[in-house]
């Protein structure tokens, strides 16, 4: 049975009579529509793919008028191709579709793992003041119809595998290649929005899947293979984002083995700083802990059982790591919303200190919005460790005439760089 979480005026902190009655009035829409899901989950036990062929699919896509279904268990057929080569020429020709709704609940559970947006540190001071994560408070700001909270992609379409087909790793195959490569990491991505047509709270969406290029590498470990995913989202008014995920699959390695930095499409970067007091220097910043209960949060909302980012035993045992990793994506999400932060706030975010002054990122009167991040992974993050995340404004250019680029990066509590980006913020659409 669908377990439905009713929001009601008494969990909410004292707001407008308005707010109030917007959520009264959507929890007997959230209602009928979890009715109708619970038989379309019944249903499409039976369906074998989410495939778009044929009219009635494009009718469905133009329309949207199709409840979320649950994923299929694997993108190919039952019978998957036994060698690389035929898995790669099957998987690049193959292109799925899932439907799933931006859920509030879900929106406000990546909130509490981020820190609240008022709150970037400007003008290079010796050492960031540390981010204080979203509270009870602030997340109340959000309610149904607010944009939803950058990275909120990343908690939706999750594959619905049992676990009998999850690897010994906890990860999902849903992308793997045969052969081994049984190890998976995130390697890299970026993301395209659309300020015109922002995904909101409440929206059905419907993302469209496929591989866009699969590159095999030979290295001291053996083979690597590197998939390039693109997602392309769909709300009712049409396309709002365009992602891209590059992970890196392996075969499992030697503990104590020496590791080889993660192949990417682009040079590699530089992969250490100095000490914090002579860092590079920054516009804005953060200083962000990501603790146990962060990384148990953050793979609930995105119900990824990797057990890289929640057993520090197989962490220390299989893979040779010292505890517990920070999650790429998590990385990559705060990156985004510090850069937004920064767009949004100005001077005022660096002197907020109180969850009452925070001004949530979904802000319709901002003048400037995320339109463009891309990020590389280079190096793993460590829990109970302090991330030192960095952003500097880039000279204006006629790539971007009314909008600003930035350059962000994300530092270890040794000052190793283990993520770099760069993000373009634009005017938002009147």
């Amino acid at each position: 049975m669908l377990g439905l979480r009713c929001l009601t005026p008494r969990a909410l902190p004292l707001t407008s009579s308005s707010a109030v009655a917007a959520v009264v009035q959507t929890r007997s829409a959230m209602q009928r529509r979890f009715r109708t899901s619970a038989r379309l989950f019944t249903a499409a036990a039976a369906v074998p793919s989410a495939s778009t062929d044929g009219p009635a699919a494009a009718k469905r896509t133009a329309t949207l008028d199709a409840q979320p279904s649950p994923p299929p268990s694997r993108p190919l057929e039952d019978k998957p191709p036994a060698t690389l080569s035929e898995w790669t020429a099957q998987i690049l020709t193959h292109e799925t579709t899932y439907y799933d709704t931006a859920d509030l609940n879900k929106a406000r559970c990546l909130l509490l793992c981020l820190p609240l947006p008022s709150s970037p540190t400007h003008h290079h001071p010796a050492v960031a003041a540390e981010a204080r994560k979203n509270d009870a408070r602030s997340i109340f700001h959000l309610f149904p119809s607010c944009p939803m909270p950058l990275g909120a992609e990343l908690t939706l379409f999750n594959p619905l595998n049992p676990e009998s087909e999850l690897r010994s790793d906890g990860t999902e195959a849903s992308w793997s290649p045969p052969e081994g490569l049984d190890q998976r990491m995130w390697a890299s991505g970026s993301f395209d929005f659309d300020p015109s047509n922002q995904m909101c709270v409440g929206d059905e969406v419907e993302c469209r899947v496929c591989v866009e290029k699969v590159d095999v590498k030979r290295g001291r470990q053996g083979t690597m293979v590197l998939v390039w995913r693109r997602l392309v989202y769909r709300n009712i008014r049409g396309r709002t984002v365009t992602e891209r995920r590059c992970h890196v699959y392996r075969r499992p390695r030697r503990v104590g083995a020496p590791d080889e930095a993660t192949p990417t499409a682009t040079a590699p970067a530089t992969s250490a700083t100095p000490p914090p007091n002579q860092e590079e220097a920054y516009d804005f910043a953060w200083d962000y802990l990501p603790t146990r209960a962060t990384l148990f949060r953050y793979s609930a909302a995105t119900f990824n059982a990797h057990r890289i980012h929640l057993d520090p035993e197989y962490c220390r045992t299989k893979e040779g790591h010292p505890d517990c990793l920070v999650h790429g994506p998590l990385t990559a999400t705060l990156l985004m919303n510090l850069v937004d932060s920064a767009a949004a706030g100005g001077a005022a975010a660096a002197t907020a200190t109180s969850g009452d002054d925070a001004t949530p990122a979904s802000d319709p009167t901002r003048k400037l919005r995320l339109r463009h991040f891309d990020y590389r992974a280079t190096a793993p993050l460590v829990v109970e460790r302090t991330v030192r995340l960095r952003g500097k404004w880039q000279p204006s250019s006629s790539a971007s005439p009314n909008g600003r680029t930035a350059k962000l990066w994300a530092l270890d509590d040794r000052g190793t760089v283990c993520m770099t980006a760069t993000a373009t913020v634009e005017p938002a659409a009147s």
